[in-house]
């Protein structure tokens, strides 16, 4: 069986809060919550991955550089500074 993919699932779980009709709505309250929880579960993992891709990059970088005589293996890497020079 084929998967269908996150945004369909999360739409299709907010069509069913909306066409379900329960008396003390807490299966409304339940696939409405697994959606926002997909949703935001999905949102996390692509800036995750994000995050990832630039930190490679830059873990490349440094690495040419080292290879070139650059920067030596005992000064802090670069990578893991912020704008300001912090560790």
């Amino acid at each position: 069986m084929k998967k269908t993919d996150t945004k369909t699932l999360i739409e299709a779980l907010r069509i069913l809060v909306r066409d379900i009709q329960s008396d003390d709505g807490i299966a409304n309250a339940c696939i409405a919550e697994a959606a926002d929880r997909i949703d935001e579960l999905t949102q996390a993992l692509e800036s995750a991955t994000q995050t990832n891709v630039i930190l490679a990059k830059r873990l490349g970088d440094a690495a040419i550089r080292k290879d070139a005589g650059g920067a030596s293996s005992e000064s802090p890497s670069p990578i893991f500074h912020d704008e300001e020079g912090r560790n």
